[in-house]
C-alpha cells in the first residue's frame, strides 16, 4: 500500500471519530451553554496536554517548541482557534445545520489558499482537481442536485460560521509552520492552553453561565464530555497533527470532506432521519476526489520555513506532484 493511501485511511479514520460530535454536543447541551460547553471542552483537553507534556512518556513523539515560537503557539490557540471554535456555536445557532454544512465544504479550499502562500506548498492540478470533486460532493450531500436557499435572517450566522472557518483552516497553517520545527504535539501543548484562555474569556465577555441555570450534568453529559475532550479531542487532534509533521496540510484537509455522509448516516441509524438517494452519490464523488488525491505521485520538494531570527532557516521535505 502506497504511503498516500495509509494516510488517507489514518486521516479517514480521525474524521469518523470527529463526524458525530455534533450528536454527542447536542446531548452534552442539555446541560451546558453553546460557549460554556467549548470551554470546559478544552479546559479539560489542555489539562490533559498539560499532564502528557509533564509525564513525557517515552512513546509519545513530543518536543516542545522553543522561544518564541511558544509564545506564537500559545497565541494561535488564543487569538484564532478560540475565535474559530466560539464562531461555530455562536452562528450555528443563528443559522441552520444545512446551511452550515455548506459552508464547511470550503475548509480545503481556504486551506489549499492558505497553504500555498503562508507555507509556499506546491497543490497541484490534479490535487485542486481531487478537491473540486470532494467539495462538489459534500454539497451533494447536504442539499442533492439543487441551489442553496439562505433564509435572509440567517445573513449574520452564516457570516459569523464563514468567519470560523477561516478562522480554524488560518490556525491550522500557522501552526503547521511551528510545527515543521519542533513537534505537532508539542505545538498542541501550547495551542491548546491558549484555547483554553481564548474560550474563557469569549464565555465571560459573552456573560455565559456556561452551565444552564438548574441543570446538573448526569452519566450523559460526562460521558459526552469525555468523547469531546479525549476521543475527538485529545486524541485525535494530537494523531492529526503528529501527521503534520510530514503530510501536506491541503491534502489532510481534504479527507474532512468526509464527515457530510458519515453525518447523515448516523442520523439515519440513531435519530431515524431520513437517508436520501444523493448522499450515496455525493459519498461515491468525495470517496473518488480522496482517492485521485491519496495517488497523487509525490516527489521530493522543499519548503522553507521561517527560522527564529526572521530569516528563512530550517527546510524540510514535502510533497509534491
Amino acid at each position: 500500500m502506497s504511503r498516500g493511501l495509509r494516510l488517507m485511511l489514518v486521516l479517514l479514520g480521525l474524521n469518523l471519530l470527529w463526524a458525530p460530535t455534533l450528536l454527542i454536543a447536542k446531548v452534552a447541551q442539555e446541560t451546558f451553554t453553546p460557549v460554556g460547553l467549548a470551554a470546559v471542552r478544552w479546559a479539560l483537553f489542555a489539562a490533559t496536554m498539560a499532564v502528557l507534556a509533564l509525564a513525557r512518556p517515552r512513546w509519545l513523539p513530543l518536543t516542545l517548541p522553543s522561544g518564541a515560537d511558544r509564545v506564537k503557539s500559545f497565541a494561535i490557540g488564543l487569538c484564532i482557534v478560540s475565535a474559530a471554535h466560539t464562531l461555530y456555536y455562536v452562528g450555528l445557532g443563528l443559522s441552520s445545520s444545512i446551511e452550515t454544512n455548506v459552508l464547511n465544504t470550503l475548509l480545503p479550499v481556504f486551506t489549499a489558499v492558505l497553504a500555498h502562500f503562508l507555507l509556499r506548498e506546491h497543490v497541484s492540478a490534479r490535487r485542486w482537481g481531487a478537491i473540486a470533486l470532494g467539495v462538489a460532493g459534500a454539497y451533494v450531500v447536504v442539499l442533492g442536485f439543487g441551489l442553496p436557499e439562505l433564509s435572509e435572517g440567517h445573513t449574520l450566522g452564516n457570516l459569523l460560521y464563514l468567519a470560523g472557518v477561516f478562522c480554524e483552516c488560518l490556525g491550522m497553517v500557522l501552526a503547521a509552520r511551528i510545527i515543521l520545527r519542533s513537534s505537532g504535539l508539542g505545538v498542541l501543548v501550547f495551542e491548546s492552553a491558549g484555547v483554553m484562555a481564548g474560550t474563557a474569556a469569549f464565555a465571560l465577555v459573552l456573560g455565559d453561565p456556561v452551565v444552564r441555570p438548574g441543570a446538573s450534568p448526569g452519566w450523559g453529559e460526562a460521558l459526552s464530555l469525555v468523547y469531546l475532550a479525549a476521543v475527538a479531542g485529545v486524541f485525535a487532534f494530537g494523531v492529526w497533527y503528529v501527521l503534520v509533521e510530514g503530510a501536506p496540510v491541503s491534502l489532510m484537509m481534504l479527507s474532512c470532506l468526509v464527515q457530510p455522509p458519515v453525518a447523515a448516516w448516523l442520523g439515519w441509524l440513531i435519530l431515524r432521519e431520513r437517508l436520501l438517494p444523493h448522499t450515496g452519490v455525493g459519498a461515491a464523488l468525495i470517496a473518488l476526489g480522496l482517492v485521485i488525491a491519496a495517488t497523487e505521485r509525490s516527489g521530493l520538494s522543499v519548503r522553507a520555513v521561517r527560522g527564529r531570527g526572521g530569516s528563512d532557516g530550517a527546510t524540510v521535505p514535502s510533497e509534491s506532484a
